[in-house]
């Protein structure tokens, strides 16, 4: 089922490709922290390219690529995309926005010992502002936990743990 989350996604949104669009595409950084017992915490961050479609004043998509780097350990790294649907206020018009999203992601997950295909969805909020040209915008989201278990199954660190994902990207609207 989680596979195909994006696919579902896609498919929801598949109306709002006849519609006129305003798209915005620019630079972020976003991080991640997997909050778990056992150890300390595991702490990823990165750029990201994002690109946004609006159909709407309340209802966008975003997609989100990125390369995140473990802060510790130099041989860990997390490459992903996050599809996520926007619903909210301002997310076509000059102005501040503000959204809730929900959207799926996956990510490849590698190190020198283990490399897994992670896939779950995210639901979160953000806020913004709009000028006529650029988009500024930061979110924060709870992802699924199940995939990121198999990692830490596999490192032998039985614990309970939350995912925490935070972004902020400057987009230029056309």
């Amino acid at each position: 089922m989680n596979r195909l989350l994006p696919i579902l996604l896609l498919l929801a949104a598949a109306p709002a490709l006849c519609l006129d669009l305003d798209f915005a595409a620019g630079l972020g950084m976003t991080a991640e922290v997997i909050d778990h017992d056992a150890l300390r915490d595991d702490n990823f961050a990165g750029p990201a390219l994002v690109g946004t479609a609006a159909a709407s004043d309340r209802v966008a998509a975003r997609l989100a690529l990125y390369l995140w780097n473990h802060q510790d350990f130099t041989d860990a790294d997390i490459m992903g995309a996050e599809l996520a649907v926007l619903v909210g206020r301002g997310l076509r018009r000059e102005g501040v926005r503000a959204y809730g999203l929900l959207g799926g992601y996956a990510e490849n997950y590698g190190s020198l010992d283990v490399g897994r295909d992670l896939t779950g969805i995210a639901v979160g909020l953000g806020a913004g502002y709009t000028w006529p040209r650029s988009v500024l915008d930061v979110w924060v989201s709870g992802r699924s936990n199940g995939t990121y278990g198999e990692i830490l199954a596999v490192r032998e660190m039985p614990s309970s743990y939350r995912t925490l994902n935070a972004g902020l990207s400057l987009s230029y609207r056309f």
